[in-house]
């Protein structure tokens, strides 16, 4: 059975808990950023929740590039070990590599440089994240967040070119439906698959009744064979509120 989760700052950690999800899906780069007191804080938060980190997105700050003339490995390995030592206490079990900003092609880059650098940065912090068990999932954004990285069967191909066991793929509905793909991909990414994130295609929390199937999505995964996580991450002017109701739409049908 999928576990449920929701993308959310660590404060949230007690809100989703109690709305019945599994764990909270935190920023890997925002708690990199903190300072010793403020993470402390917010480690305390998650843990006193009943439920864990068990996911992170937001790996890279745009300054920590994948792509391009300033990408180096020797930030991204002191970057991945500062910010490993403060995930891994909080349950951390897999990192989303969105990071649009990180990886961007910068103009006049070439491609297929920017593909030898994403397989060269993928090997790096996989070999950072074996050691605790972690996966990378690399999230395809959607044509106009990034130049790179914009489907799931692309995912699938530079997760493969990287030859990391610790790397693979991760499918957003909302990226796949803004672009036009269909869910076909998802199936054939099969094994592949490490994580995913659900919203309504509008950006929002999903709702009971809210006009979108989403067993059309789940339904791909189930044929993929997938059993991971499934994050929220959307838009919501009544965070509680909505939590339950996004509950209320998704349980059923994990």
């Amino acid at each position: 059975m999928m576990r449920l989760g929701v993308c959310a700052p660590p404060e949230n950690a007690a809100l989703i808990a109690d709305a019945g999800f599994d764990y909270i899906e935190c920023a890997f780069s925002g708690i990199a950023a903190m300072d010793e007191d403020t993470y402390t804080a917010a480690k305390d938060a998650v843990l006193r929740s009943g439920i864990k980190a068990e996911a992170f997105n937001l790996m890279l700050p745009a300054t920590v590039r994948a792509t391009g003339a300033d990408f180096s490995l020797t930030a991204v390995r002191a970057y991945m070990d500062h910010a490993l030592k403060r995930a891994v206490p909080m349950g951390c079990r897999v990192i989303v590599f969105g990071s649009g900003g990180a990886r961007r092609v910068p103009e006049g880059y070439g491609k297929r440089d920017a593909y030898d650098d994403l397989a060269a940065f993928l090997r790096t912090a996989g070999d950072r994240c074996a050691a605790f068990g972690i996966t990378i999932a690399i999230e395809p954004l959607n044509m106009a967040e990034c130049n790179i990285l914009n489907s799931v069967s692309e995912a699938v191909w530079v997760a493969n070119r990287a030859g990391h066991p610790c790397i693979k793929a991760l499918v957003d509905n909302y990226h796949s439906i803004k672009d036009g793909l269909t869910f076909h991909e998802v199936r054939a990414a099969g094994r592949m698959m490490a994580h995913t994130h659900v919203s309504h295609p509008d950006r929002s929390f999903p709702k009971p009744g809210d006009g979108y199937d989403y067993m059309e999505f789940i339904g791909a995964l189930n044929d993929a064979g997938y059993e991971g996580r499934m994050s929220v991450e959307g838009r919501t002017e009544d965070f509680k509120g909505d939590l339950k109701k996004a509950f209320a739409a998704l349980d059923p049908l994990r």
